[in-house]
C-alpha cells in the first residue's frame, strides 16, 4: 500500500472539500438571509417570515458539513503546550489515544443521530410556526458528517498506528 492511509482516498478528499465549500455556501447564503431580514424588518417593519427557522436548521448542517474537512487538514484546535516536549514517539502514542477517542464519541454520534434522523423521518417532522421547516433533512446531515468524521479519525488511527511502528529516518511520501 504506498502513501499514508489518508492518502490513498482521493474520492474522500474530494466529497470532504466540496462539503465543506457547500457548508462556506450556506454560511454566506445564511448571511445574506440574515441581512436582508434585519433590513426589512427595520426599515420596512416587516421581517422575512421564518429567518430563525432556517437558521436554526441551517447551524448543525454547516458545523457537521465541515468537521471531516477540518480534521483531515489538520485545522482543529490543539493544544501543544504539553505535547511539544514529547518525543515522536510520545506525540504519536498521543495521537493514537485521540483518534481511538475521536472514533468511539463520533461513532456514538453517528448512530444515535442516525436513529434520531430515522425516527424524524417516519413521522414527517417539522419545526416552525411561521415557516414549516422539515427537521429529518437535518439530522440526516447531521449523521452524514458525524459518519464521515468518525472515517477521519479511523484513517487518522491507521496513520498514527502506522507512525508508531515506522523506523526512524524512514518516511514516506
Amino acid at each position: 500500500m504506498a502513501g499514508s492511509a489518508k492518502g490513498d482516498w482521493g474520492f474522500l478528499r474530494a466529497l470532504l472539500s466540496f462539503l465543506n465549500r457547500f457548508a462556506l455556501f450556506l454560511i454566506f447564503f445564511m448571511a445574506i438571509w440574515m441581512c436582508t431580514d434585519v433590513v426589512a424588518r427595520y426599515i420596512f417593519n416587516n421581517p422575512i417570515p421564518g429567518t430563525a427557522e432556517l437558521v436554526k436548521s441551517l447551524l448543525p448542517a454547516i458545523v457537521f458539513l465541515s468537521f471531516a474537512y477540518t480534521l483531515r487538514n489538520k485545522r482543529h484546535v490543539r493544544v501543544e503546550i504539553i505535547t511539544d516536549h514529547f518525543s515522536a514517539k510520545g506525540k504519536n502514542v498521543i495521537n493514537v489515544i485521540d483518534s481511538l477517542f475521536g472514533l468511539m464519541v463520533f461513532s456514538l454520534v453517528t448512530v444515535y443521530s442516525l436513529n434520531s434522523a430515522w425516527a424524524g423521518w417516519l413521522v414527517k417532522e417539522y419545526e416552525g410556526v411561521q415557516l414549516k421547516v422539515p427537521v429529518y433533512p437535518i439530522r440526516f446531515i447531521v449523521a452524514f458528517g458525524a459518519a464521515l468524521f468518525t472515517l477521519e479519525f479511523f484513517l487518522r488511527l491507521l496513520e498514527a498506528i502506522r507512525s508508531l511502528f515506522r523506523r526512524p529516518g524512514k518516511e514516506t511520501c
